[in-house]
């Protein structure tokens, strides 16, 4: 299963049909623990829209990075294979480089993460 985290940008127009869009970090973060060893791909965005109307928070691409890398330890996500960062934020996307032993993550898990900037 390949999941894309994104607001705005539809996986169609990116070369990503086979992803299920998550529109909300929070919709994705429910339903992780149901789908967790079915994901192989992960496409993470940082700013994700805040709801005013149902003033739903905002679950944001980098907190679902951290529950994930959390998770691995726990024995869980163990089909995850790759993790992309497409923030278009350098500042944020430098943060998942330093809340997390990227390296750890592809030796230990077999994680790869990368940043891939969305071209169209």
């Amino acid at each position: 299963m390949k999941v894309w985290l994104d607001d705005i940008y539809n996986p169609e127009n990116y070369g990503c049909s086979d992803y299920i869009w998550y529109k909300n970090g929070r919709t994705l973060f429910h339903e992780l623990d149901d789908i967790e060893d079915k994901i192989t791909h992960l496409h993470l965005d940082h700013y994700l829209t805040h709801n005013i109307s149902t003033f739903d928070s905002v679950i944001t691409g980098l907190e679902i990075f951290l529950t994930i890398d959390w998770e691995l330890e726990e024995g869980k996500f163990k089909n995850l294979r790759f993790i992309y960062i497409h923030t278009s934020c350098d500042e944020m996307a430098e943060k998942y480089f330093k809340n997390v032993n990227i390296q750890e993550l592809k030796d230990k898990y077999n994680v790869t993460v990368v940043r891939q900037a969305l071209q169209q």
